[in-house]
């Protein structure tokens, strides 16, 4: 009798694994579309602070009007802290994804 409730709940925590791996690989997949919308929104970001960051080194260089410079140069200025906050979202996510890698590496290689 005893050897057929080991055999039981070995089954059972097997089937209970499976059930856990498949949520952390859906996890993994929603992470992985998060970080590649986070990174497109970034990029737009860091496209956008060096564009104003060329515009102010235009004001400053070709008309010399300094003060439309640092409106520009605020304004790269605040789109790279957008962009430095996605970063770290990114990270965040790519952490969390690399925590659930610890305790299923057979995820790895699907």
């Amino acid at each position: 009798m005893r050897k057929w409730w080991w055999v039981f709940l070995l089954l059972f925590s097997a089937l209970h694994a499976d059930s856990d791996t498949d949520a952390c690989r859906k996890e993994i997949i929603q992470i992985d579309a998060e970080v590649k919308k986070l990174q497109a929104e970034k990029q737009k970001y860091e496209d956008a602070a060096q564009k104003y960051q060329a515009e102010g080194d235009r004001w400053q260089y070709s008309t010399g009007r300094v003060q439309e410079a640092y409106t520009a140069w605020g304004k790269a200025n605040d789109q790279r802290a957008k962009a430095i906050d996605l970063q770290l979202q990114i990270d965040h996510l790519l952490e969390r994804k690399y925590r659930i890698y610890q305790f299923y590496p057979q995820l790895q290689y699907e």
